[in-house]
């Protein structure tokens, strides 16, 4: 498998400012460094523990994003988008706002240790649709 195409910081933050409702503030809510440790989070689990799943990492990134809580407003949001462009970018079809109340309810029981990232994962997975090669 060819290493995924990881989501990077400015794509992350470009995301956040457009998920924020209108009367809430885009921006971090501390430093910059917490979104970075949280986008790092997926990569460890693939270079270290072997996880090569992008149904995983996204579940990983969307995890992660949600607890760091780098963000003013929107993180849950946030993660659920950025979940969404991760796997896009990887050729996997995942649109959150077509199952918008389940994706809250999953992404609040997986960052409450409910449940953990692989069945979010496979909730992922039964939601998504890969594209064909180009």
């Amino acid at each position: 498998m060819a290493h995924p195409d990881w989501l990077e910081a400015a794509e992350v933050e470009a995301i956040q400012e457009q998920v924020v409702y209108p009367g809430e503030r885009p921006g971090y809510l501390g430093s910059r460094g917490v979104l970075l440790s949280a986008l790092n989070r997926p990569q460890n689990h693939y270079h270290y523990e072997g996880v090569e799943s992008l149904y995983e990492l996204a579940a990983l990134y969307c995890i992660a994003i949600t607890k760091c809580h780098a963000f003013e407003n929107g993180n849950k949001r946030t993660a659920v988008v950025s979940a969404a462009y991760f796997l896009a970018k990887n050729g996997i079809d995942f649109d959150p706002d077509d199952t918008a109340p389940a994706s809250a309810d999953m992404i609040i029981r997986a960052t409450t240790d409910e449940i953990d990232y692989r069945a979010l994962a496979a909730w992922i997975e039964e939601n998504s649709t890969e594209q064909p090669a180009p």
